[in-house]
Order: C-alpha cells, then structure tokens, then sequence
C-alpha cells in the first residue's frame, strides 16, 4: 500500500471566516454569494481528487452537494482532523481509490459496499448525525482488511504459478534445443518426432527442475541419450553405408533398454518411445522400406522472453520498482484501471499486476511499461489527504488577500499625502501632483483588475475562445495565469475528445495541470489564458501513438 501524502498543518475555520468577507469586498459580490461560490470550489476539489477513479467520482456527486451545504453553513469545521466527514474522505483517497469498475463477483461486491458506505456519508452531512458513518468507517475498515489479506495471497499464489511457468517454459527452451541441435533436417521415421516430443522433452526437464542445470547434463540419462541423438541423426539415412550401420545399430539398442533402467518409473509415452524406436532400428538393419520424413525443430509452447537489455537510465528506474506499488491506467475516455505491481521477475523483464481483489489484469514487458510510463499512459497513484487539499486551496486565496490589503494600504498612504501636497501654494505644482496622483490610482486600479479574478464572461467572448480553442492541436503552447497571479507557459499535452479534458505540460515535459473545456474557455474569455501557437501535426501524431500505447494497456 503506498502511503498517504504528508499533510500540512491545517487551516482553521478563523481563516475562513476572514476569508468570506475579504473575497467578496474584493469581488463586489454578496457574503452569501462568495461563500456558496468558495464551498462549491472546495467540495469539488475534495470530492474530485486525481487520485479517485471518474467511476468514484460520480458516485460521490451526493455527498458532494451536501459537503457543500455543508461549508456554506459551518465552514471547514467538518474537514478538521479527526471529523467524521474528514476520516470519510481520507477513506476515499487512501483505499476507496484503488477501486475501478470491473466484472466479477468481487468488483461488484465492493462497489455495492462503497455505494452503501457514500449513502451513509451522504445522509450524515445531511442530517448531521455522525454516529452511523463512525460506525459505517469501522466497518468499512474490517472488510478491507479481509479483503486486503485475501488479496495478498491471491498475488501470493499468482506469483508462484508464474514464477512455476516460466521455469516450466525455461526449462522445455532447454529440453528442446538438446533435441534440435542434433536432430535438425535428419531424416527419421515419421512417428518419432512426435513421440519424442511426448516422451523424452518431459523426462529433460524433470532433471532440469530437481537437479538443475549442470546437474541434470552431468546425470548417466541425460549423458546417454546425448550420444544416442547424435546417432539417430545418421542410422536412417538412406545413404548410409552397410558397415557403419550394423556399427550403429546393436550399440543403439543397449542404449535405449539401459536408458530404461536408468529411470525410477518410465512414463508412457518414454516407453511408447522407446518401443517405437527399437522396432524402427530393427525394420532398418533388416533393410525394409518405412516411411521418412525430415525433422523440424520443436518449438516452445509459448515464447520465453529473452533476457532484456536496457539502458542504464531505465534499467535503475525499474530495478526500483517493487511489488506493491499501485499505478493508474488512463484510457481515451480518461479512466482506466487501478493495478498493483504483483510480481516482477528482472532475469526476463517480466511484470504481472493485479487489482484491488488480487485479479491478474496485465503482464507487460520493462520496455512496455518504460514506454507507457513515459507516454503517461500508466503513473503512480498516489492518495492525497484532505488537510494537504484543502492547506493547498486556501493558500492561494489567502496570499490574494493579502496582496490587496496591502495594495489597499499603500494607497490609502499616497492619498494622505496628496492630501498634504494638495495644500501647497504653486498651482503648477498642485497640478503636477495631481495628475501623478491620478496616474497612480489609475496603475492601482489596473493592478486591482489583474488581481480580481474574472468570475463572468460574456458570450461573445466565450464563442471568440470556443473558436480559438477549437484551432489548437495538441503541442499548442498557452500562457496561463493561475489563482496566485502567476503566468505559465505551457503546452497542450493531451486533449480527450469524450470527457472535454485538456491536460498540460511544463517545459520538462511534466504534468503541470489540467482544465475542463468549460474552465478552459473562461480562462481564455476572461484573458487569464492566451493561446500562443496552434500546435502542429506532428504533435497530433504523436497523440495517434500514445492512443496506440493505451489501447495496448487496455
């Protein structure tokens, strides 16, 4: 289980009840007003996490209107540590975040179990009872424990058997090349090449896997059957001359009744093998006619992976990757599966994950994963925490306030000293001030403007950045001013159609924010977001490849 974010020291309800007033001194707007808009903000933010699943997400909308109405009535008392209403959401970022939709009796039990436990929550901040969802939470708690502790061994035993498989599969690649190497293009009977696969590719590699390696090539089986591959390779060629067949033959068949003796407990198949092969050698010293064919190499039944080689970069970045870390999968519609990492197996770059229940969903390659990494397909998922989101939200507006006040107090200082200047005697010199007091109010005013976010648009503007928007491609670079009036440049990273999300990057190519079309387009109407450059096709291709990427992770 990764654990939680740290959390910052909590704001208390004595910013936010300064904060209401302030904002909308600021904004010219009603108290009411401005606190209803703010708690709409924070119970989005809380009940919208980028930790949580879109599925979650939806399901939350309940509590959300009641978390808001919840705010407007009595600020953040309810997020303080250790509330009801704070442990429900913790919850939610912590454990209800590894929970995607899924098929199977136990994805459709937990979501039952998740439904009923936001219904509780819900009704809670409604009625403003606690008691049932304390209760509810330890419950909750119970269940994901077993569930937790069945998941475990389940991963237990999925590690296991693909550990087992592909021992199985590394010893067979084993088996066979001692069979090929020899045997290949060498004309044998027509029966013997399957009945070799069924009966002496197994006995290999049950040496191979309680001997090992070099013990089982050292073994008296394994050694004599070496020698006689080697010369069931010539003893059926039809060119063959007579001598070095009557040579081949007699030794041949005291081979193969000792081989016979040198197992505890032949199978079936060994001695269907070797039964067969002893009535071919004598139909061929008796210079009878059977029927040949030329023997194919045997293939694996399924391709082992060759060891990897990456470069050193990736290979210590995955080298760290350790069973038990969860990632996010985000598809085209945005969503996507959560998984656990459930075994990994650095001889072969293999890596097996697993969801919330221990269900094997993926088994990648490193290189796979590196990619998807790298395309943003698959992250790590890191649960938030309600007093971090909420410490995160408020500094912003409170650093805006104080800006104002302190803008506020300047000027009210130049005032009181036009004041003074206004009292003396050359009117040339009145008149100067003036109009530099004027300059001055009118530079506060601008500066006033910048700092007052931009809460309505009009709808001329709105369509003007619908259209704008709708010329931009992915690779687009934008400036955009966020809520500490700082301006960013940044590109569009990733744009999905089905949701309206627009996803962008900083200069080092990392996450710096995303923005619905709908906040998108306020930004730009508002002129809080500018549209440099329109992006190109090359970007647009390269969205078609990270499409490919996620459709493969799908």
């Amino acid at each position: 289980m990764v654990a939680p974010a740290a959390a910052k020291p909590p704001l208390g309800t004595e910013a936010w009840d300064k904060l209401v007033p302030d904002l909308a001194g600021l904004a010219g707007k009603p108290q009411e007003h401005t606190r209803q808009r703010l708690a709409l903000q924070l119970s989005t933010l809380l009940c919208s996490a980028a930790c949580l699943h879109p599925a979650v997400i939806e399901r939350l909308r309940p509590f959300q209107r009641a978390l808001t109405a919840r705010i407007q009535r009595t600020g953040l008392a309810d997020l303080a540590p250790g509330q009801q209403p704070a442990r429900f959401l913790d919850y939610c970022y912590q454990q209800a975040c590894y929970y995607y939709p899924e098929t199977g009796r136990a994805g459709q039990v937990y979501a039952e179990r998740l439904g009923e436990l936001f219904d509780i929550a819900a009704d809670a901040l409604l009625s403003g009872e606690m008691a049932e969802l304390d209760a509810a939470l330890v419950e909750q708690a119970g269940f994901d424990a077993q569930q937790m502790r069945r998941a475990a061994l389940t991963e237990r035993r999925l590690a296991e058997a693909a550990d087992a498989e592909f021992r199985t599969l590394a010893t067979q690649q084993t088996a066979l090349s001692v069979i090929n190497k020899p045997l290949a293009g060498a004309q044998l009977p027509e029966a013997l090449p399957a009945l070799i696969r069924a009966g002496l590719v197994g006995e290999f590699q049950y040496l191979l896997i309680n001997k090992g390696p070099e013990a089982a090539r050292a073994d008296g089986f394994w050694r004599l059957w070496e020698q006689l591959l080697s010369r069931l390779a010539v003893v059926f060629d039809p060119d063959l001359e007579d001598q070095q067949l009557y040579a081949l033959v007699p030794n041949m068949l005291e081979q193969i009744e000792l081989s016979q003796s040198l197992l505890p407990d032949p199978t079936t198949g060994y001695r269907h093998l070797t039964d067969t092969l002893a009535d071919a050698l004598a139909t061929v010293i008796q210079k009878q006619p059977q029927a040949l064919v030329t023997f194919t190499p045997m293939q694996v039944d399924q391709q082992v992976p060759d060891l990897v080689r990456l470069a050193p970069g990736v290979a210590r970045e995955l080298a760290a990757l350790e069973p038990g870390g969860w990632y996010k999968v985000t598809d085209e519609q945005g969503s996507g599966m959560r998984c656990r990492l459930a075994f990994k197996n650095p001889k072969t770059g293999s890596l097996i994950f697993s969801d919330f229940s221990g269900r094997k969903v993926l088994h990648k390659s490193f290189e796979a994963f590196g990619l998807a990494l790298s395309a943003g397909v698959i992250e790590p998922l890191l649960p938030d925490n309600v007093q971090t989101l909420v410490a995160d939200w408020l500094t912003p507006l409170l650093t805006r306030v104080a800006r104002a006040r302190a803008r506020k107090a300047d000027e009210d200082s130049r005032a009181g000293q036009e004041e003074t200047e206004e009292s003396a005697p050359a009117a040339g010199a009145v008149a100067q001030l003036r109009a530099a007091a004027k300059a001055r109010a009118e530079a506060a005013a601008l500066a006033q403007q910048q700092l007052q976010p931009e809460l309505e648009a009009t709808p001329e503007r709105l369509q003007a950045a619908a259209e704008q928007l709708d010329r931009a491609h992915v690779g687009a670079q934008f400036s955009i001013t966020d809520e500490r009036g700082e301006t960013h440049k940044v590109k569009l990273s990733v744009i999905i159609k089905s949701t309206g999300k627009y996803i962008f990057a900083d200069q080092l190519a990392q996450k710096w924010g995303e923005f619905s079309r709908a906040q998108l387009l306020e930004k730009l109407a508002a002129g809080r977001a500018v549209i440099l450059t329109q992006g190109n096709l090359f970007e647009d291709q390269l969205a078609k490849v990270i499409t490919g990427i996620r459709r493969d992770f799908s």
